[in-house]
């Protein structure tokens, strides 16, 4: 299969080239057909500036790491929100607001304290 696709490509190639030498009066220089580019892996845009712990989110960037001290995700979950954004170089986001429910007395702690 592949050898068909490398015969194909250089017969269109030539037949390309033929065409624009009839063209131009002048003969073109024999090229040799070039497979697809490679694609280059890594950050094109550049340092990663700002993080949010969502359900994509894979690991914590080192910046979010110097100024929480914290290296997992979940440990970052326990105190912020999954919507919480970090920013390079800026205040951390504010944290989860405890939650409203109401603590459990330990049982018996309506007999220590006495009548009213």
């Amino acid at each position: 299969m592949a050898s068909f696709r490398e015969a194909l490509i250089n017969a269109v190639a030539d037949a390309v080239d033929r065409v624009f030498a009839e063209h131009l009066g002048t003969a073109a220089p024999a090229t040799k057909a070039k497979g697809p580019k490679a694609r280059k892996v890594g950050n094109k845009v550049g340092p990663l500036t700002k993080w949010s712990p969502n359900k994509r989110a894979r690991r914590v960037p080192l910046f979010v790491i110097k100024a929480t001290g914290i290296k997992t995700k979940q440990a970052v979950l326990k105190r912020w929100d999954a919507n919480a954004v970090f920013l390079a170089g800026k205040p951390l986001p504010p944290e989860k607001k405890a939650s409203k429910a109401k603590a459990k007395s330990p049982p018996g702690a309506k007999l220590a304290a006495g009548p009213r």
